[in-house]
Formats: C-alpha cells, structure tokens, sequence
C-alpha cells in the first residue's frame, strides 16, 4: 500500500469519528421512558391521609368524605353511605398520581390542551395537610389520555383517559353503596303429629256371644 493511500484511509477514518462524534453529541442516548418517574409523579400522598374527594364541573359537585371510623360517606349531592371499595381505590390512585408523559413544563397556550377553562376538576383533601387541585382539560388527539394539570404548577400532563374515567363518571353517578338484598323468609309447613282415633261407645265392638250350654 503506498503512502498516499494510506494517507487517505487514515483522513477518512477521521472524518468518519467527527461525523459520529457530533451526531451521538446531538441526539443523546434515549433513556427508558419519555421522562424520569419522579417528573411524571403528578401526587405523592398517603392514601391513608386522603379524608375528602371532590368532583366538580361547573354547578355540579360530588363530595364524598371519610368519617372517624374510616369508612367514606358521600356528603354532596346528598348524604349517602359511599361504596367503600371503589372510593378507597379512587383515593389510592389519587395519591400518587402518575401520567402518561409531561406535555410541557411551561405552555405558551394552555387552550391547546383545553386548560384556559378546564373542562372539570378534583380537589383532593389531606388529613393535616394542603388540599391539592388537579385541572383537567381536553383528550389527545386520538383521545387515548386526557390533558391535565396541577392548580398550583404549570406543568401540563398527559393522563391516561382509563385512570379518570371512575371519577369523571361520578358527576352523573355519585359512587352510592350498593345495598345488601334482605333474604325473603321461607315459608315451612308446620307438622302436627297425627293422633289415633278415640273410640266412641257407638262404635264399640260388640262382646263375642256366649257358647251355648249343652
């Protein structure tokens, strides 16, 4: 090989290092997920702490509440036994809230994800705590999630429309509990024992007539 060949494979090596030197420096190695857990984590509460859930759109407000011996009562519209199962899961899912991806950590235009007027909210109430407001706009495109914000920040997320959909639903279904069917008593036929007749002097058997004599 002479040296002007070998001149020119080593000019080409090197310009093949910078070209990938700039494009690695350019588009970093992509991590797993859109975003680190902790910046997709919307709530981080104790679900145990969780005592108030509202649902409110417009005039309409669905409050329910956790009484001193633990179990949730719906307080508004009306004052109802809630149906504990589905509350407490709703309060769990509240308290550490994740999305789907962060949207943007500071929109220029919040009417592009329907967050100019929010569409409904949630108000979270903490034992001993802050209550904390979560603004909830439009869907996505393909109205797979849901836009979502928190009252207190400007990041905007995208939430999953499954995870709202319980709550959403209580505007129009307040979560009553369902009440247990009383069992209707069966009816039993009550036996009395069967007794033999009395014989009557009527109908007494005639003594056998005596033998003749002979």
């Amino acid at each position: 090989m002479s040296y002007r060949s070998t001149a020119y494979l080593l000019a080409l090596l090197a310009l093949v290092g910078v070209i990938v030197y700039f494009v690695e420096l350019r588009n970093p190695p992509a991590t797993s997920g859109s975003a680190p857990k902790k910046e997709l984590q919307i709530t981080s509460l104790k679900a145990t702490d969780v005592d108030t859930i509202e649902v409110k759109q417009g005039d309409r407000s669905v409050v329910v509440k956790k009484g001193d011996d633990g179990k949730w009562m719906i307080d508004q519209p009306e004052k109802l036994e809630a149906e504990q199962s589905q509350v407490g899961a709703v309060a769990s899912q509240l308290a550490a809230l994740q999305a789907e991806r962060v949207i943007a950590d500071k929109p220029d235009n919040l009417a592009d994800f329907g967050l100019d007027k929010p569409q409904w909210e949630v108000n979270i109430g903490v034992k001993g705590g802050e209550a904390q407001s979560l603004l909830v706009g439009g869907d996505n495109p393909n109205s797979s999630g849901i836009y979502l914000k928190r009252a207190d920040a400007d990041t905007v997320y995208l939430v999953s429309s499954y995870t709202m959909t319980d709550l959403k639903n209580w505007l129009t279904t307040p979560p009553k509990a369902v009440p247990t069917p009383t069992p209707m008593p069966v009816a039993t036929e009550t036996l009395s024992p069967e007794t033999s007749p009395t014989p009557s002097a009527t109908s007494a058997v005639p003594a056998p007539a005596a033998a003749p004599t002979p």
